[in-house]
């Protein structure tokens, strides 16, 4: 997990990447993590990464709740993704409810309880129920 303050726009960034479903089609991929993140915050922005360009296509979860094909990139397929949150920052100094400290803490506490706990690796490709993978949905 990545956390990054920008103190020009008072935003605290807090981030992942991490590798999306090895074998499957680059749409389907999208909506493999747009359905776990069914309940994350719309505001989440969700890059595909793709292996060779600097920065692939990036989009706000509440539209790739409807368009997920926005996220799909020309050419190269999707080798994985990156989220990102942010969330106001603190503007005193110290661990006062509106210092900057404590909005660090909030930031990290909400993208772990909203974003990461919720987001489930990828099946290993020819891995089947009853292999060790109790509760992996093979939708």
């Amino acid at each position: 997990m990545g956390i990054a303050a920008d103190l020009a726009k008072s935003k605290i960034e807090t981030s992942v990447e991490f590798d999306g479903p090895d074998h499957a089609r680059q749409l389907t991929r999208v909506r493999w993590l747009t359905r776990q993140l069914e309940n994350a915050p719309d505001e989440l922005r969700v890059e595909a990464l793709v292996e060779g360009v600097e920065k692939g296509p990036c989009e706000l979860l509440r539209v790739l709740r409807t368009e997920p094909a926005l996220l799909v990139p020309e050419g190269d397929g999707i080798a994985g993704f990156r989220l990102t949150l942010a969330t106001p920052m603190g503007s005193r100094r110290g661990a006062e409810e509106t210092g900057f400290i404590r909005s660090v803490d909030n930031a990290v506490d909400r993208f772990h309880g909203e974003v990461m706990r919720v987001v489930k690796p990828a099946a290993a490709r020819g891995a089947r129920a009853g292999d060790g993978d109790e509760g992996a949905d093979d939708a």
